[in-house]
């Protein structure tokens, strides 16, 4: 019964899918994907890491060096994610009916188990519980949005310059809260549609001009065949967001508030977006480029990059506990070395434990479970 409600939402967008979707050469495609996994693996491994790192670093944010790292890491972790799942998503009706299965069930699911957590630990009670998303899980609704709305982005031309128009004329409305994730999700939807473009480029390359054309290819080749400069240019462009968003607001990076609850004018607000926003996109490419596609420690990071991203808070949580409560946390706090060391340990011993295998697959069968119960078959049978 359910589950023909839930086709129900989803017969809206079904003539908008392209089931017969085929890539020109399709066994070519595949072992493209099959030659290229170790590559995306290792990039959610890196953004992964990152997300913990910047996570950690709240508790240190009176030190500029620490502040400017994290700002830094918000730049281009959520990027990269959102660049990967574009990439690897598909328009046909069935992965919408896997998106919704595999991203709002852990959705509603583990925010739940979030509400409880902080309730008991500090007796909070979210007063719009799932409206404004649970602690860092607004990905996920952000995310399955992107995915079932992709079949009609795909038709629409310019789709990647609108989104981008999107994400600064949102900042302008004071939307409080991040209520449904709605900018943040209009702020990664540019990230998530060039991961799509990135894998199809041989489509959308065919409709640009011959000089457009040959100018990205061109651009490309030279990425690829000079890696060095590359790698030079990455941290240069690191090294510039730093230098450039010195003295703004860590808001800036997180797109939950308005130009105007940051104390900005509609048109620098803009421009900090802009460049933000383009950095992200520019970072996440030279990343991509740059990564390796051999296999990694990275790759199995990457490969249970979920099931660290929804446990992390827990850990999160408690370290932040630590550090304000009790005299070990306030020595470690005083000093600037012992807080690298302190990262170092905490972020990889958070790494180490959650991306075990054995924690994924946890996870998955208890999302199996759930939609077993509403759907009467697993993830795995849709």
């Amino acid at each position: 019964m359910f589950i023909n409600k839930i086709n129900n939402i989803f017969k809206v967008f079904k003539e908008n899918s392209n089931e017969n979707f085929e890539f020109k050469d399709k066994t070519q495609e595949k072992l493209k994907i099959k030659d290229r996994i170790n590559k995306y693996d290792n990039l959610k491994g890196l953004a992964i890491i990152l997300v913990v790192l910047g996570h950690i670093l709240v508790s240190f944010e009176n030190y500029s060096i620490y502040y400017s790292l994290r700002d830094i890491i918000f730049v281009f972790h959520m990027p990269i994610f959102f660049f990967v799942a574009g990439y690897f998503s598909k328009t046909s009706y069935s992965s919408r009916i896997k998106a919704f299965k595999s991203l709002i069930i852990p959705f509603f699911l583990f925010g739940a188990f979030y509400y409880i957590f902080r309730f008991f630990l500090d007796g909070d009670i979210p007063t719009a519980p799932f409206v404004i998303p649970p602690r860092g899980l607004w990905f996920l609704l952000s995310l399955f949005l992107m995915k079932l709305f992709l079949p009609i982005f795909k038709k629409v031309k310019h789709m990647f310059w609108i989104s981008l128009a999107l994400a600064l004329i949102i900042g302008i409305f004071d939307l409080t809260n991040n209520i449904m994730g709605l900018t943040k999700t209009l702020c990664f939807l540019p990230s998530f549609l060039l991961g799509y473009y990135f894998k199809n480029s041989y489509e959308y390359l065919n409709d640009l001009k011959p000089t457009c054309r040959n100018i990205l290819l061109k651009v490309r080749d030279f990425i690829v065949n000079n890696k060095k400069l590359i790698l030079l240019f990455l941290i240069l462009c690191l090294l510039a967001v730093t230098y450039l968003t010195n003295g703004f607001s860590h808001q800036n990076f997180i797109f939950e508030l308005s130009y105007h609850e940051m104390d900005l004018g509609n048109t620098i607000g803009m421009l900090m977006r802009l460049f933000i926003i383009s950095a992200g996109l520019i970072i996440t490419l030279l990343l991509t480029y740059l990564m390796t596609n051999k296999k990694t420690f990275l790759t199995k990071i990457g490969r249970n990059s979920l099931a660290i991203y929804i446990l992390h808070f827990y850990f999160i949580k408690f370290s932040q506990i630590f550090i304000s409560k009790t005299s070990i946390g306030n020595l470690i706090e005083s000093n600037v070395f012992f807080i690298a060391i302190y990262l170092s340990i905490v972020v990889g011993l958070i790494v180490a434990i959650l991306s075990r295998d054995f924690v994924s697959k946890t996870i998955k069968e208890l999302i199996d479970i759930v939609n077993k119960l509403l759907f009467g078959f697993n993830i795995n049978n849709s």
